[in-house]
């Protein structure tokens, strides 16, 4: 197992907007990345400072895929040239934020409610790194929100299975601008779930989820990463033994 990403033996993290944009900074020094020519990137705010610092020659020699529509804009708008990822069985890397990371580089993902296809994007990589700030380093996931994607037809019947597991599951709901729930660029609903009474591993609490008839699937990443940069006045880069499946 890897070490404790908690106890890094680095003091100089910077919380924010900084920190993400350091993390960023060192994704693009990753040789992983220098060498690929096919680019998964994900959703959310820690990606958007990624995309902003990506080289202009980058657009020129790499092809991309977007884990979200919103991904596909901002790198079209750069001059990217974006793939769908239909189109692609294999990508060399996936760069993607996280919205928590535990000691042993398992991940909560979906605040974006991008959460299906980026498992799709990460479990295609040959490559997976995740880029945070400090705030998102935590010692259990079942402490944060877990969302999961859930296919509309169902969405009554994965409420009232999630009561029987004793997890509370709210449906959320859209911002300004929109009345009634979250809908994934893949039409799924995002439920967010509170695991906090949760008594099994994190493991198990992922079998089941995915075990409901009518869950898409979940923003649990487990064993998926093949490396945690924290951003700080110099990124720490932990790289990880990845599960193949």
């Amino acid at each position: 197992m890897p070490e404790d990403i908690i106890t890094f033996p680095c003091r100089c993290y910077i919380l924010g907007d900084e920190g993400k944009r350091r993390a960023a900074e060192a994704a693009l020094e990753l040789e992983e990345y220098k060498e690929s020519e096919v680019v998964g990137i994900g959703t959310g705010s820690t990606v958007a400072h990624l995309i902003s610092l990506i080289p202009e020659k980058d657009f020129e020699e790499k092809t991309f895929v977007a884990s979200s529509m919103e991904t596909a804009l901002s790198l079209k708008k750069r001059g990217a040239k974006v793939l769908e990822g239909a189109l692609l069985d294999k990508i060399d890397i996936y760069i993607d934020g996280a919205d928590a990371v535990d000691g042993e580089g398992n991940l909560v993902k979906g605040g974006g409610a991008a959460l299906f296809r980026e498992k799709i994007l990460a479990s295609m990589s040959d490559f997976f790194a995740v880029i945070v700030d400090e705030s998102k380093l935590v010692e259990s996931l079942k402490y944060k929100s877990i969302p999961i994607e859930v296919n509309p037809f169902a969405l009554s019947y994965v409420l009232r299975k999630l009561r029987e597991m004793e997890l509370r599951g709210e449906v959320r709901k859209a911002g300004s601008g929109k009345y009634g729930p979250v809908v994934s660029d893949s039409f799924g609903i995002i439920v967010d779930l509170d695991a906090s009474d949760w008594k099994e591993g994190i493991e198990e609490l992922d079998r089941r989820l995915r075990n409901i008839v009518g869950v898409v699937e979940t923003g649990l990443f487990i064993g998926m990463a093949d490396a945690i940069i924290v951003g700080g006045e110099e990124a720490v880069v932990r790289k990880l033994s990845r599960r193949r499946v």
